[in-house]
């Protein structure tokens, strides 16, 4: 049975020198989004997962596209999304956000997308933890 998504406990994250993040109160700027990015790097190499950030994707489409993924993980096909309001803003950013997933899945990738919340609490560090270990990839 899989294991339910948990955060990292904040003493565990502190104890490794990592500062957890605080509570969203809503709102947004640009930089919260790189903050949550950058969370979700600092809980996938706390977890001892080899990623690449800022992963660049899609060149081999057709036609092809200049698609770059949050992190990915190109041994296991995966590509790792962080999406916040910006995301669901509009129909347009929407429609586009749909668009890349599909061309992800004819491009043989797997893309997870997490809220800045699950990024910056180690939810999606966890689920990308999860789906490597369901697949046999250390």
């Amino acid at each position: 049975m899989p294991r339910a998504a948990a955060s990292i406990d904040p003493a565990y994250l502190r104890k490794h020198g990592i500062e957890p993040p605080k509570p969203n109160r809503g709102g947004g700027s640009p930089s919260a989004g790189k903050a949550a990015e950058e969370a979700l790097y600092g809980s996938l190499r706390l977890l001892g997962i080899d990623f690449e950030p800022q992963y660049p994707w899609g060149t081999t489409l057709r036609p092809p596209r200049k698609y770059v993924a949050d992190a990915a993980i190109p041994a296991a096909r995966l590509l790792v999304e962080v999406n916040g309001r910006a995301h669901i803003a509009g129909y347009e950013k929407y429609a586009a956000d749909m668009e890349r997933h599909r061309s992800a899945v004819f491009a043989g990738w797997v893309t997870l997308a997490f809220t800045p919340e699950q990024a910056k609490d180690g939810t999606a560090a966890l689920e990308v933890e999860r789906y490597l270990e369901e697949r046999g990839y250390e």
